[in-house]
């Protein structure tokens, strides 16, 4: 169990940091991460030994509380945020609730904005339905490096 500050200052214990996980990244050792969606799943994933929660916002209280030492990525939907400043805000927000990772689909522009302000983010590029209509329909986007460049 690591020692650490979240982003509120405060004191607190978790089972992974950012740390660990680009380093495992590395060595290939894989985690479990589920998506608990009310405190009678929290427990159960906890109690089933799962490594990492992911949840939306509704939910950081509940794992803060019986899952104080997870690792919680917390993340927002695709069209929930009409502008950069809502989405950095929500950010904010989850951090000092005490998400560990943020995770958003926006833009480069948003996801730089939150590393120069020290959130930890999470983004994805790949099979995103929401652009399906650009790319000519559902598809996996961006596995070579000239479509993934095109993404970000």
């Amino acid at each position: 169990m690591k020692r650490i500050y979240d982003f509120s200052r405060k004191p607190a214990k978790r089972n992974y940091t950012i740390s660990d996980l680009q380093d495992l990244k590395v060595t290939g050792q894989k985690l479990s991460m589920a998506n608990p969606l009310n405190a009678d799943e929290i427990r159960a994933c906890r109690d089933a030994g799962i490594d990492l929660f992911v949840c939306g916002m509704d939910q950081i209280d509940d794992v803060r509380s019986i899952a104080p030492t997870h690792f919680c990525r917390v993340g927002s939907k695709w069209a929930q945020f009409d502008s950069n400043e809502e989405l950095m805000a929500d950010a904010f927000e989850a951090m000092r609730r005490g998400a560990d990772m943020y995770y958003t689909l926006r833009s480069l522009d948003a996801v730089e904005k939150m590393t120069r302000e020290g959130i930890p983010v999470q983004s994805h590029i790949g099979l995103i339905p929401t652009f399906s209509q650009y790319c000519g329909g559902l598809r996996g986007w961006g596995r070579k490096a000239d479509e993934a460049i095109k993404n970000i």
